[in-house]
């Protein structure tokens, strides 16, 4: 006899209170609406830039830059936000920093046929300083390239006298969206930070040092390949020698949210996805000749290092090569607490039936400290993927209670596999599934469809979500897949959207709307192996809540290869 089952997933996602009642339909977020003044001002205060300090290009040739190419352009020296549109011309914007600000770089490019072709470059030593890049590209058929550059450096020295205090922070900050038709899009974001602080000969010593890094790449295209490059790299060290009395030395300790974060979204029609992610943290504290006591603090559990990573494409092809790399350490002679705090990565989405995606993720964590020290760590490979992917995690504890070296890996359609430590005690494995349902699997994926709203900081570092706002249109993808060796057959999966929240069209639910406030797919007989998919988009309101509630027959109940739901996006 066939058993019956239902299942519930709760989905962080913004949500809203109200009533559909009088509500239009969203406007499509894949339009960026440049077409007069008034759109191009909304546009530009959308990504927090005073319209007043811009300037417009709407030539045929568009040149923003120290190097005009010739007279047959339209040239300004990029210092301030440029707007770049062209029906079929040339787009280039070569600029870092200006009149307007010279840490921040802001460009807007439209096109149909013709390059859009932006590079944004910002260079610092001042202490204290957000870097910005904000890059933004629509085309029709011709090819979106971005490339952002960012290298911030802090070096200060102390010899002789009685304190030497170090209060060192630096932030960067950088987002790409890019939109086209039929034409490719590539951009690369590189983010370089060091800080340095010595201090030699002084009665006592302190230093803090704090670092965020924050990456976000939006690609779409209905046809076109897709290439993006992130590389975040960031090095610290403080240095004391000969201090007569106390020293504390912390680094990452003040931490609220990820140090270094990377959320990159590739959807495609027709064309390929591929992309690198590259993150690397290195920490280090020495502590010579301290005639009083040595106090060192490295990290906290907020902090750490994250990769968020959605892909899909109807037709084409995914895959991403992720490098995570951490090195802690602390000198022996210290009193030592060390948090080597993730890095958590990443999540391949394969949303379409047959779509070959893969993945590589390589991630290391080298803590190295005195005996004495109290050192926690954690670290997270998680991937999913439509053909398969190869996970290896390794962390390296040579300090603490006794010298641990572990190493996971991982190779499948779905992985999830933890490393654990807490006081130099160490567990691993894979991380076990939350038991919600049986004799499926539903993959749920958010995704924002980006329509000029400024990105949120805090919103990018939240595991599993986007950049979005309240006010934007999200898309929501739910994919059920039957892992059993019988038919699924009666499936309906059902989304309670809470009122008020203006509704931007489904694919293939019932009745083409919520009906009663419930947006309803009817999917029917599922084949084993086999999966189907739903789509909707709406425009909360205010942040909330989504649940997804589904029922099926199967014959299977709970006896199948994976019985668990999980939760993906």
């Amino acid at each position: 006899m066939g058993g019956r089952n239902r299942f519930l997933l709760v989905a962080l996602v913004l949500a809203s209170v109200g009533s559909f009642t009088g509500v239009a339909p969203a406007r499509d977020a894949g339009v960026r609406d440049l077409s007069g003044r008034a759109a191009i001002a909304e546009q530009l205060r959308s990504l927090g830039v005073d319209p007043s300090t811009a300037v417009i290009q709407g030539s045929f040739l568009n040149y923003a830059g120290p190097n005009c190419p010739g007279e047959a352009w339209s040239c300004v020296e990029g210092v301030g936000p440029v707007v770049q549109i062209s029906d079929g011309g040339i787009n280039i914007f070569e600029a870092g920093g200006g009149s307007f600000h010279e840490d921040t770089c802001t460009v807007v490019q439209s096109n149909t046929t013709g390059p859009n072709n932006a590079s944004c470059s910002l260079t610092t030593s001042t202490n204290g300083v957000t870097q910005i890049a904000r890059i933004t590209q629509d085309n029709g058929s011709g090819p979106n390239n971005a490339a952002v550059n960012m290298a911030a450096t802090i070096a200060e020295a102390v010899e002789g006298g009685v304190v030497a205090a170090f209060d060192q922070l630096l932030e960067q900050e950088a987002a790409v969206f890019q939109e086209n038709g039929s034409g490719p899009n590539t951009a690369s974001i590189e983010q370089d930070l060091s800080m340095r602080a010595e201090a030699t000969m002084v009665e006592s010593g302190s230093s803090q040092q704090d670092s965020h890094a924050i990456a976000i790449l939006q690609q779409d295209s209905d046809g076109g390949a897709q290439r993006g490059e992130v590389v975040q790299d960031h090095r610290l060290v403080s240095q004391f020698g000969s201090v007569i009395g106390n020293l504390q030395q912390e680094q990452q300790t003040r931490a609220t949210d990820r140090n270094i974060v990377a959320f990159v979204n590739q959807g495609s029609g027709a064309g390929d996805n591929d992309l690198d992610l590259v993150q690397h943290q290195s920490m280090r504290m020495i502590a010579d000749d301290v005639g009083g006591e040595t106090t060192e603090l490295q990290g906290n559990d907020a902090g750490g290092m994250i990769g968020d990573i959605q892909q899909d494409s109807v037709s084409g092809t995914s895959h991403y090569d992720a490098d995570i790399d951490k090195l802690v350490i602390a000198d022996p002679d210290a009193d030592v607490v060390i948090q080597a705090e993730d890095p958590n990565c990443c999540d391949l989405l394969g949303l379409v039936p047959g779509t070959p995606t893969t993945c590589t993720i390589d991630m290391a964590v080298r803590v190295l400290g005195p005996d004495h020290a109290q050192q926690d760590a954690f670290l997270r490979g998680r991937a999913f993927a439509e053909s398969a992917c190869d996970v290896l995690l390794s962390l390296v504890l040579k300090a603490g209670k006794q010298a641990q070296e572990i190493t996971e890996h991982r190779t499948g359609t779905f992985v999830d596999v933890v490393i654990d430590c807490e006081d130099s005690e160490c567990s691993a494995g894979d991380r076990p599934p939350e038991p919600v349902g049986a004799a499926g699997n539903l993959h749920l994926a958010l995704r924002n469809k980006f329509d000029g709203e400024s990105f949120s900081r805090i919103d990018a570092q939240k595991p599993y979500f986007t950049d979005g706002d309240v006010g934007e249109i999200f898309e929501i993808k739910l994919e059920f897949h039957n892992h059993t060796t019988g038919p699924i057959t009666n499936l309906v999966l059902s989304i309670p959207v809470p009122p008020g929240t203006a509704f931007a069209g489904c694919s293939g639910c019932r009745g083409r709307g919520p009906q009663g406030g419930v947006v309803i797919f009817d999917r029917g007989t599922v084949p084993p192996g086999g999966k189907v998919v739903g789509i909707f988009r709406v425009r909360p309101a205010e942040p909330g809540f989504f649940s997804v509630v589904g029922s099926f027959d199967s014959a299977q109940g709970g006896a199948d290869s994976n019985p668990n739901w999980y939760l993906i996006g």
